[in-house]
């Protein structure tokens, strides 16, 4: 008796890009086969999932025989609302195979000033201190999700009010997010006062 060894296997997904948002599942479908390209039911296939965010999934799969395919496995997977990327990793025997996927955020819902935390004080320009500072600006989905480099949203970021001294910001001109922040740095005038500062997604002013 010559016991049959997996030779490959293979692993495809019905969408490698989902958007956070309506209950979204990945499936995947591989098939292990021997050396002569036949597949082999009865191989238990670990799984196993690197990523920046938690993904519900199966531990393990056993190939069996789908839709007439012998030594068929067929898989599901959610991250629910998170938006995130991940690669699995399917072994059958010695041989491992991997497939990379990713949930996107959706569009975006608000901007988060400096992650919640009051901006550091800066002096009047001249005194020898501190004259500028930097502030975060992150855009969020509407489950909280930092928005998705990819979508290509811009932030607009200006001086809103302030004591008239010649305060500054830059840049001045649209940014696209990385990872999901743009940065501004503040510069002080020659006159203290509070300073406000507005930033708007680009073609967005509601948010």
């Amino acid at each position: 008796f010559n016991e049959v060894k997996p030779a490959s296997i293979s692993i495809v997904t019905d969408n490698a890009s989902l958007t956070a948002g309506g209950g979204n599942i990945f499936t995947f479908n591989g098939q292990v086969l021997d050396k002569d390209g036949i597949g082999i039911n009865n191989i238990t296939i670990p799984i196993t999932v690197t990523g920046e965010v938690a993904l519900e999934v199966v531990d393990q799969v056993v190939s069996a025989t789908i839709d007439e395919n012998q030594g068929a496995f067929r898989f599901n997977a959610s991250a629910f609302n998170l938006a995130g990327r991940w690669t699995i990793s399917v072994k059958a025997d010695t041989i491992t195979n991997t497939i990379t996927f990713e949930q996107l955020s959706d569009k975006p819902s608000a901007i988060l000033v400096n992650d919640g935390v009051q901006p550091e004080s800066i002096f009047v320009k001249g005194t020898g201190n501190k004259e500028n500072t930097s502030v975060t600006f992150k855009v969020l989905d509407r489950f909280g999700n930092s928005i998705s480099d990819n979508l290509g949203i811009k932030v607009v970021v200006s001086i809103a009010s302030g004591p008239g001294g010649g305060e500054q910001v830059d840049p001045t001109v649209p940014t696209e997010t990385v990872n999901g922040i743009v940065s501004a740095n503040i510069r002080a005038g020659n006159r203290s006062g509070t300073v406000r500062v507005h930033a708007e997604i680009e073609n967005n002013p509601t948010i």
